[in-house]
């Protein structure tokens, strides 16, 4: 997950994600969540356990979603490289209404940015004067869901690839 780099204490965080499947048997399938999770610094500090809980809506793909009520919980692994890289993996499961539930799969690497400020010291930028990046993060993901039941009765998995574009909100928050 991103934006969970820089944390060197244990503590609560708090996260939105969003994913969804291109082609495939469950092309048109979309998830966004909004979760809190709790993380502790292993070893040197750059690794770090972190547990999670998320609730959102999904739906399309003819997955069986119940009307869209979905929650997830998982536990997974990041290790920051650098001040800017860092990478993660999660494993956990997934709930809904219907008849989609099991275990997913989930693979992080981001990469810090910056800041898009465009303004110097709160004043307006000059024509032909430049803009930084401080305080972003982009990460590519890519998650799987095991057994994934459609509305025909198949089960057959769903793999997701997503793209995000973060922005820390503060020491226990990101947005995405």
């Amino acid at each position: 997950m991103p934006l969970k780099r820089g944390h060197t204490t244990p503590g609560w965080f708090g996260f939105l994600e969003a994913a969804g499947a291109g082609e495939g048997k469950s092309d048109g399938y979309a998830e966004v969540l909004f979760g809190v999770g709790w993380g502790l610094p292993l070893l040197d500090g750059a690794t770090r356990l972190n547990l999670t809980a998320s609730v959102g809506g999904a739906g399309g793909g003819q997955v069986d979603t119940g009307g869209g009520l979905i929650g997830k919980a998982g536990i997974g692994i990041s290790h920051q490289f650098s001040p800017r890289l860092s990478a993660g993996l999660d494993v956990g499961t997934v709930a809904t209404r219907g008849a989609f539930e099991g275990g997913s799969v989930a693979l992080n690497l981001s990469y810090a940015l910056g800041e898009l400020n465009p303004t110097r010291h709160g004043q307006a930028l000059e024509k032909g004067e430049g803009v930084v990046l401080q305080g972003w993060e982009v990460a590519a993901s890519h998650q799987s869901y095991f057994k994934a039941r459609r509305k025909d009765g198949s089960d057959d998995g769903i793999d997701l690839v997503g793209m995000k574009l973060a922005r820390r909100l503060g020491e226990h928050g990101y947005m995405t």
